[in-house]
């Protein structure tokens, strides 16, 4: 996919994009996976992906990303239950980035009708390996309780969930904790038109450490995509977001973040 972002985050999610003003940049992606089920009647599979965006003027920022592992599913009449676990890799540049560990657990009660409870629980560890990284060698966690309209093999699905978020790095200006809102809606229309939708706000109060300002965030987003099935195995997509960072210390974190992108995809599924 080619795509263009208004403002490159050249630093982890912890810190944000860099100070110094904007600095936008296009950029081409390629994006892969894979998934085996080697057992019919099991919710276990072997999960690998894989990406890489080759930017067109930051190239020193050109990331690759690749995530290793298995997840496993259960779908009951009433109860649903996801748990994964991946190994990632990241090379910033063609150099090693961040190695890390990522595992996400979900579940969803049937309360009656289209209606269902939902609540999830990710957690992720990183060791940064470059010398201006290494102070956001840390953990995070994101916890999540909310609603659900609709199922996954209905036309139209709609969650609404409340989150806690926490992240502890070696440098403990960076550590922060949380709280927000996520809403997520997927539309199938005309039987070959998708459109996935969300919005997010959430508020982050940092550590205070003794010769730093304070600082609080208040950060909301935006996402849109738009797929359309060309065949039963390739797609048109198309998308955006858009991001704004509030920050109590605007000189070094606040920003905008805008970003699009126009790509095709291709799946197949075995037997």
């Amino acid at each position: 996919r080619a795509g263009y972002d208004s403002n490159v985050s050249l630093l982890p999610d912890a810190a944000g994009p860099a100070p110094g003003g904007p600095r936008g940049d296009g950029d081409l992606s390629l994006l892969a996976a894979a998934s085996l089920r080697p057992l019919r009647g099991v919710g276990l599979s072997l999960e690998e992906s894989a990406s890489y965006r080759q930017q067109l003027q930051l190239q020193g920022f050109s990331l690759f990303a690749n995530q290793l592992g298995a997840r496993y599913e259960y779908r009951g009449p009433r109860d649903a239950v996801a748990a994964q676990y991946g190994f990632e890799l990241l090379t910033l540049g063609g150099d090693l980035f961040a190695l890390g560990h990522v595992v996400d657990a979900g579940y969803r009660r049937a309360l009656g009708g289209e209606l269902a409870a939902l609540c999830g629980y990710t957690f992720r560890y990183r060791t940064y390996y470059p010398d201006d990284y290494r102070g956001f060698t840390g953990q995070a966690h994101a916890g999540s309780l909310g609603l659900g309209w609709g199922g996954v093999d209905r036309p139209v699905t709609v969650e609404v969930r409340a989150l806690g978020l926490g992240e502890v790095t070696d440098d403990p200006r960076f550590g922060a904790a949380g709280v927000g809102g996520v809403a997520r809606l997927r539309a199938r229309l005309l039987r070959r038109l998708e459109i996935l939708a969300s919005a997010s706000l959430a508020f982050r109060w940092f550590n205070r450490v003794v010769g730093s300002p304070e600082r609080d965030d208040w950060q909301a987003g935006g996402e849109l995509t738009v797929g359309v099935d060309v065949t039963p195995l390739f797609a048109v997509l198309a998308g955006g977001s858009a991001i704004h960072n509030h920050s109590s210390d605007p000189t070094e974190f606040e920003y905008t973040k805008l970003t699009a992108w126009l790509g095709a995809a291709f799946g197949w599924s075995g037997p």
